[in-house]
């Protein structure tokens, strides 16, 4: 297969202290490439550089900037889940913008990932049938994001969808545009991660809900109750696909990470 990386080459993943975004950085070690980790404090997270280096050897990854790199991952984006549009989603959309201009701007790279979500095509619609392709968007969170305050916490999910909503949009135009031509672009927009941890102080996420109703948590089982019917997805799997959308030319518009669908329900003892 003819790959647009070619290994050995050093890729930068954000937010590579992160629940997907640690994965994604083992995934591209444990396939031949070097990694650059950014994140926003490299004092604080010393400890995956040390866990790399000694999984990978000396070298193997390093919490470093663009020039040099042959491939970007954007993983990071803001999950503070704030109710307030204003102070989530431009925010959201400037990262996306400076990156991709930064990264069209360095010779040296290549291919560029963004890490999107499913909410950003659709939330899903119970017992219908509709066609998912490039054209579908989430509005209905946007419109919902961007309605008039009170900013109230429940509208803190509606803001985090029109987060991703808008910043894979903002991607793609850019690309389009041929401000970004000379990268290839790929998203990948996976549901609900679920699965291991490579590191104890490794951000928990998603992943970390399900240990807080495993351990009777009250917040993660009112998030779990909240979701409905939802679509998971084993968080190493979403990595390996991100590491396909760096390197595989066949892969043009985007790939959505679904496995299987799940209900949380409360089991009552009889």
């Amino acid at each position: 297969m003819y790959i647009t990386v070619p290994k050995g080459s050093t890729i930068i993943v954000t937010g590579a202290n992160g629940y997907l975004g640690m994965h994604v950085a083992d995934q591209l070690l444990a396939s031949g490439y070097k990694v650059k980790g950014t994140v926003r404090d490299a004092d604080k997270v010393q400890w995956t550089t040390e866990y790399f280096n000694e999984k990978y050897g000396k070298g193997s990854y390093e919490a470093l900037s663009l020039p040099g790199s042959t491939g970007v991952i954007h993983v990071a984006s803001d999950v503070t889940f704030g109710p307030d549009p204003n102070e989530v989603i431009p925010g959201v959309i400037d990262g996306i913008t400076s990156l991709l201009n930064s990264a069209a701007l360095e010779p040296s790279i290549k291919s560029f990932v963004l890490t999107s979500s499913s909410a950003a095509i659709d939330q899903g619609r119970l017992g219908q049938k509709y066609l998912v392709d490039g054209n579908l968007w989430n509005h209905e969170a946007v419109k919902a994001a961007w309605a008039p305050p009170p900013y109230t916490a429940e509208r803190a999910i509606m803001v985090y969808f029109a987060s991703k909503t808008q910043a894979e949009q903002k991607a793609w135009e850019l690309v389009k545009s041929g401000e970004c031509s000379d990268l290839r672009f790929n998203a990948v927009n996976p549901n609900f991660m679920m699965g291991r941890f490579l590191h104890p102080k490794q951000n928990k996420s998603s992943g970390g809900m399900v240990m807080g109703v495993r351990n009777n948590d009250s917040r993660a089982v009112d998030t779990f109750k909240s979701f409905g019917w939802q679509w998971m997805v084993d968080v190493v799997d979403v990595a390996k696909l991100h590491v396909i959308a760096l390197v595989d030319p066949a892969v043009r518009r985007g790939i959505l990470a679904s496995d299987c669908p799940f209900k949380f329900r409360v089991k009552h003892d009889a």
